[in-house]
């Protein structure tokens, strides 16, 4: 999923004037990045300040692990203290003593961020069946973050595979009665092996990896909450190859 974050610009022309650089930018969900908060200060020096910034907790969280509660102070400022005790809103305060500036573009801090888009957990439910990923198909078929996904009878056999199935945060993946050929890694750990469920029932391994040893098998997970029936894992392969794609021409 791609996160496009735009950021208003406030004038910075004048004295006073506060402003984030990038304005816009690009991110994948499970991105870290960044935003730095530069100011003019004209002719004057800069001893304090206090920006609340507000963003919203479904999208993007501050990455604590970095700094002061995601806060690192820029090459002209400092960082006193973080409050974020206010959900979607970050509240910064500096105090120096022996002053910043004066300057047109002080660089006064940055944050980094997590683009966790948590807003999505518990919403997201695919299953996938019958498919047949070929050569071209090389990773992510799928790749879940928090999402509940049915997976059953697929024959992965493309050789260009990197992995296939990726397990990211609070996943809960169920994978049955599916063909694996010549498969260099199955699956990928993407956070899934300490915050998601994952479990594994009837798969054939013809020359692939084998079953995980970093994750329990915790099949079945999930009751899918509709009707359905498996193929018999011996015949999947040749019914997803007779099947899949146009066979009416």
């Amino acid at each position: 999923m791609l996160l496009v974050l735009s950021i208003p610009v406030i004038t910075q022309n004048s004295a006073g004037d506060v402003w984030f650089i990038p304005a816009s930018q690009r991110v994948l969900v499970g991105d870290t990045f960044t935003t730095e908060i530069h100011a003019n200060s004209g002719s004057q020096n800069m001893s304090a300040y206090v920006f609340d910034i507000s963003y919203n907790q479904a999208i993007i969280s501050p990455d604590k692990s970095v700094g002061n509660g995601s806060i690192v102070p820029g090459p002209d400022g400092f960082v006193s203290a973080t409050n974020p005790l206010i959900p979607g809103i970050l509240t910064l305060s500096g105090f120096d003593a022996m002053e910043k500036g004066p300057g047109a573009d002080l660089h006064i801090l940055t944050i980094h961020w997590n683009a966790d888009a948590t807003g999505d957990s518990g919403k997201l439910h695919v299953t996938i069946y019958h498919t047949w990923f070929d050569n071209g198909c090389i990773e992510k078929l799928p790749r879940v973050r928090f999402g509940t996904v049915h997976l059953y009878n697929n024959l992965y056999a493309s050789n260009t595979n990197n992995y296939c199935i990726g397990l990211g945060k609070e996943c809960r993946v169920r994978v049955e009665n599916s063909v694996f050929v010549n498969q260099k890694e199955i699956w990928r750990d993407w956070g899934g092996s300490s915050t998601g469920e994952f479990g594994w029932s009837n798969l054939k391994l013809e020359g692939s990896s084998s079953l995980p040893n970093w994750m329990p098998n915790s099949f079945p997970v999930f009751n899918p909450g509709y009707l359905f029936s498996v193929d018999s894992v011996d015949t999947v392969k040749n019914q997803v190859m007779a099947n899949a794609g146009n066979i009416f021409n």
